[in-house]
């Protein structure tokens, strides 16, 4: 299920790039925009950031690659477990 649904968010990346005029008239112009290159700049982070989380899901790396930031976060359990590695087992 997370590999539909880093796909989806894949595809809403890209569409969210490609219509980036569309949608940031939607939203309007806010004053922080401005200071981040404005509502079409923030709308394309928006998308590198979604597309990049859709990979992240895709391949199944949200434990390696989010557990770090989650760790900061009091309460929340993302599912990493202690596992005890042994070297020797082959």
């Amino acid at each position: 299920m997370m590999n539909f649904f880093g796909f989806i968010l894949i595809v809403i990346a890209i569409l969210m790039i490609m219509f980036r005029e569309h949608a940031g008239n939607m939203l309007g112009q806010a004053g922080w925009m401005e200071k981040l290159g404005g509502v079409y700049m923030v709308m394309i982070y928006v998308g590198m950031l979604l597309f990049f989380l859709g990979l992240i899901m895709l391949f199944g790396l949200t434990e390696v690659a989010l557990g770090p930031i989650f760790n900061f976060i009091p309460g929340v359990d993302i599912g990493v477990k202690d596992v005890e590695v042994n070297p020797f087992a082959f």
